[in-house]
């Protein structure tokens, strides 16, 4: 039998967990499900990063595969989570994608519009307002 001891040692460890900056949630406005999202593809972009993903060349440019299906064992968010979060930050501007049949998706960060969105919460937090809403 386990002991308390043994769930503070895993604890501090970090086993199993997900590290998500609150940067990426106030760029989703407050959105945390799109917020994971975009932790992962921006680290999935870093050069010579060990979790960084594969791109594939598309009209002479290179774009990063998405298989909705592949989210859960990693991040405990199904397709239909996944599909929604990409919409919304496509939506904010900043990602393009191209959707695909065969359950997934190409994107790429719009390098432009991610560093000013990047930048602005990092000077600018959201805070929630009296009424459940998000405003910086």
């Amino acid at each position: 039998m386990r002991t308390l001891q043994d769930f503070f040692s895993a604890e501090e460890q970090r086993i199993n967990a997900i590290n998500i900056k609150k940067v990426y949630i106030d760029m989703c406005e407050g959105d945390i499900e799109s917020g994971l999202v975009l932790s992962v593809i921006s680290v999935w972009n870093i050069p010579d990063c060990e979790e960084s993903k594969e791109k594939v060349s598309r009209g002479g440019e290179m774009w990063m595969p998405i298989k909705y299906d592949e989210w859960w064992d990693m991040y405990r968010l199904d397709s239909n989570q996944v599909h929604r979060a990409i919409a919304i930050i496509d939506g904010l501007g900043l990602i393009d994608r191209k959707e695909y049949d065969d359950c997934g998706a190409l994107i790429r960060i719009i390098e432009g519009n991610f560093l000013k969105a990047f930048d602005n919460y990092l000077s600018s937090p959201l805070k929630k307002s009296p009424d459940g809403g998000y405003h910086e």
